[in-house]
């Protein structure tokens, strides 16, 4: 394994992962993302990733040399790389090994169009060690996600890929409207913290209506 906590994936563009990361994956044959988390790797060889609690709780694994798309964010980056995957490993851990990517990409992760707003929201948090309501403002929203402001006076400390509730009054909308979602990056912008938001699922209540 790399020493520290940071492993280069792609040397040439500087791009690199660190320990503990949360990666989506997305295996040949399935349109599914599975979570899990980097945990190390030797460079040129190979990747070491947590298995997904999908394959962990008996899902079929994918075949030796079948293809898998990655992605992360990394300092407000949207990543993805394309591995294929080796082997997996059940003592005295359940891991799955992928072999080292070629190269890695900037993607856009926004299968809707976004809609720049200034919209007051508040973000509810309920965790086993971790609870409480932020009031902020939308920034911009789609129907698959939204970047959410609040000011760093609020003393909030965010958590990568935490449970949110988002609750707001839309314009043209009646009644306050809700979202459940995920953080999927943050950002600290002087007196502000940017939160990158990943809804659960698809908002009715966001245009375009179809």
């Amino acid at each position: 394994m790399n020493s520290g906590t940071l492993t280069f994936l792609d040397q040439k563009n500087d791009v690199c992962i660190e320990t503990g990361a949360r990666l989506n994956l997305k295996f040949e044959g399935s349109d599914r993302e599975m979570g899990c988390i980097f945990v190390g790797g030797r460079t040129g060889r190979y990747i070491v990733l947590t298995c997904p609690p999908e394959l962990d709780s008996g899902g079929n694994m994918p075949v030796k040399g079948s293809r898998v798309v990655a992605r992360f964010f990394r300092e407000g980056r949207a990543l993805e790389f394309q591995a294929r995957f080796v082997t997996f490993a059940s003592d005295p851990v359940r891991l799955i090994l992928l072999e080292y990517p070629d190269s890695v990409r900037e993607c856009d992760l926004r299968a809707q169009k976004r809609i720049t707003c200034f919209i007051s929201a508040t973000i509810e948090v309920e965790t086993e060690d971790h609870a409480g309501v932020v009031t902020g403002v939308i920034q911009n929203i789609s129907k698959n996600g939204c970047r959410f402001l609040i000011r760093t006076s609020q003393n909030k400390v965010f958590r990568n890929d935490e449970e949110v509730t988002l609750r707001c009054r839309f314009p043209g909308i009646v009644g306050e409207q809700e979202a459940l979602g995920r953080v999927q990056d943050i950002q600290k912008e002087d007196d502000e913290i940017s939160v990158g938001i990943a809804f659960s699922d698809l908002l009715w209540w966001v245009p375009p209506y179809a």
